[in-house]
């Protein structure tokens, strides 16, 4: 399940503002992700323990390295593959050390990225229940269930 909250006119038809509720369909989204990013003016952030979805996204890594270059602070925070979070939600998704494979695979991916001023890219150590993706005052949080 993914809550967008704030969000107005990223989805089909808009949401209208507030807090809306879906579940992702397969075979990709409707654009609402490269709306998310796109819509910054001032900042962009991603935590989550490997985005790589996002990160095979040739058109959302544009749209990153073109905010970044516009002057928004772009902010990308993964799972250390080598930390104990991501082994422990790797044994949860019953994918072990692919999950440490997942993030190394989207840093490598997001590499680039950390050459464009204003782009920031770390690894963090911490337990998620959620991944969040935010610009400016939007957000999509991914539940992680």
């Amino acid at each position: 399940m993914v809550v967008l909250a704030g969000l107005q006119g990223l989805g089909q038809g808009g949401y209208g503002g507030g807090i809306a509720l879906f579940k992702p369909v397969a075979g990709g989204d409707d654009g609402a992700w490269a709306r998310l990013f796109g819509s910054a003016e001032h900042e962009i952030a991603i935590l989550a323990y490997s985005a790589l979805f996002l990160a095979e996204d040739t058109g959302i890594l544009r749209i990153l390295a073109d905010k970044g270059r516009a002057g928004v602070t772009v902010r990308i925070a993964l799972g250390d593959p080598e930390g104990p979070n991501v082994a422990e939600r790797g044994k949860e998704e019953g994918i072990s050390d692919a999950m440490a494979a997942k993030i190394r695979n989207a840093l490598a991916l997001y590499w680039p990225l950390g050459a464009v001023e204003n782009i920031e890219i770390r690894l963090h150590r911490t337990v998620l229940y959620n991944s969040i993706y935010r610009a400016d005052d939007q957000f999509l949080v991914n539940q992680h269930t």
